[in-house]
């Protein structure tokens, strides 16, 4: 009889499996095999389950039976339910994983869907040859050379594990003017040929400059390997509807990374910028959601960033409930209203408050902007809210940061945005 069952579950892969190849075009070859023998696995492992809850309820009903008239018997039947138990363990936990599975596959499916939805043939821009020149965007931090002081507080070494999940690779180019018919081409082919990467640039703590999380961000290469950076991409993918599939990709990506980093007993978070199309895609969101909720054991590891003028939105505020309710923390970035209400960001889920360190001297030196330098001591400590000053690119600015007892540091003086080693791999 569960033959029979497993035969059905068989054929019902193979469906999956050749209906996900024809709907799907975009995920390659591999996908269509990876759906149907992950409908056919959860599908064995419902029934697995389902036969050893029903052996265990005839074990209990053994034992209540029989057990008063044969002790013999009794003790077999607790071995009988102490190896249905380990037994029931090993499958919960194997369950557990195999939903995980399948929510990331159906927040997949949203996002294919998305992607069938747009029409290649959209005209945007004029077109122009693009033009290749050097960039910045992923060079190495500089090694430490072998004679310098050891023990200087302001030199610029950064601890071990940013080696460790970032790679080292020279200066990567570029592409400059590029129109945006060429840009959303590209973007359109990159996601076709998984040819988005997961970048992070350190967060360290002050005045140690030990790494303590890392930003998460998106970059797309072309056939060549040369990179389109966000200011080229993101305003094609916004008009083309390509925006959240990017950023939903790049979660898959973040949290895998995590994972690996918890094996490797790494200790660091992630950011994760949380654009406003994908927290304004109700249907999509409600499948993120229920996607976090199967990876709500990395909510002390995960912190989701978002913009100040975004969390004014009914919307958004009511989806930043529903992932606070799963354990996850938040990052405000971009404030501009003076202000603050600490204690009201604290109790939606904030832990972090990030602001431009050049402006931020600024507003200090005048005594009055968006924050305080009294906060830093006072408010923000009594609310559990740390500051990041951003953008910090010299010795200078960093020394007169210290002054205020910034907490924590960001910019290129601590290493740019550089490839992660899994996307390298």
């Amino acid at each position: 009889m569960h033959i029979i069952f497993f035969i059905l579950y068989g054929i019902a892969g193979l469906v999956v499996g050749f209906g996900f190849s024809g709907a799907v075009p975009y995920l390659g070859d591999g996908a269509a095999p990876f759906a149907g023998i992950s409908v056919f696995v959860v599908l064995g492992f419902l029934h697995f389950g389902i036969l050893l809850r029903s052996a265990g309820r005839r074990v209990r009903k053994l034992s209540s039976d029989q057990g008063a008239q044969d002790p013999d018997l009794q003790s077999r039947v607790t071995a009988l339910e102490r190896a249905y138990q380990k037994l029931k363990r090993k499958y919960d936990a194997r369950h557990q994983k195999d939903g995980r599975v399948v929510q990331e596959m159906q927040v997949l499916q949203g996002l294919v869907a998305q992607l069938n939805a747009k029409k290649a043939g959209q005209q945007l821009s004029e077109h122009n040859a693009p033009v290749v020149e050097p960039t910045a965007e992923v060079a190495p931090a500089k090694k430490k050379k072998s004679g310098e002081r050891k023990g200087d507080m302001l030199s610029t070494s950064i601890v071990t594990s940013s080696d460790k999940l970032r790679a080292t690779f020279p200066t990567v180019q570029g592409i400059k003017n590029i129109s945006e018919d060429k840009a959303l081409e590209i973007t359109r082919e990159a996601l076709a040929a998984n040819r988005i990467d997961l970048y992070l640039q350190p967060i360290v703590h002050l005045p140690q400059r030990k790494v303590r999380y890392f930003e998460t961000y998106s970059r797309i290469r072309d056939t060549t390997g040369h990179l389109i950076l966000p200011e080229h991409y993101v305003p094609v993918a916004i008009k083309a509807g390509l925006l959240t599939t990017i950023d939903n990709l790049l979660l898959f990506r973040c949290i895998h990374l995590i994972r690996n980093v918890q094996k490797d007993a790494v200790d660091v978070g992630f950011f994760y910028n949380l654009s406003t199309h994908s927290m304004n895609d109700r249907e999509f969101f409600t499948q993120f959601v229920e996607y976090m909720e199967f990876n709500k054991d990395l909510a002390g590891t995960l912190i989701f960033e978002l913009n100040e003028e975004d969390l004014a939105r009914a919307e958004v505020d009511s989806n930043l409930k529903r992932l606070s309710e799963l354990g996850f923390t938040f990052s405000l970035d971009h404030v501009t209203k003076v202000g603050v209400d600490y204690e009201a960001l604290a109790h939606h889920g904030f832990r972090f408050i990030k602001l431009d360190s050049k402006s931020m001297l600024q507003q200090f030196r005048k005594g009055r902007g968006v924050v305080d330098s009294r906060d830093l001591h006072e408010a923000m400590p009594r609310a559990g809210i740390s500051l990041i000053a951003d953008k910090i690119e010299s010795e200078k600015t960093l020394i007169e940061l210290l002054e205020y007892n910034i907490g924590f540091g960001q910019g290129f003086l601590f290493g740019e945005p550089r490839i992660s080693r899994e996307s390298a791999a």
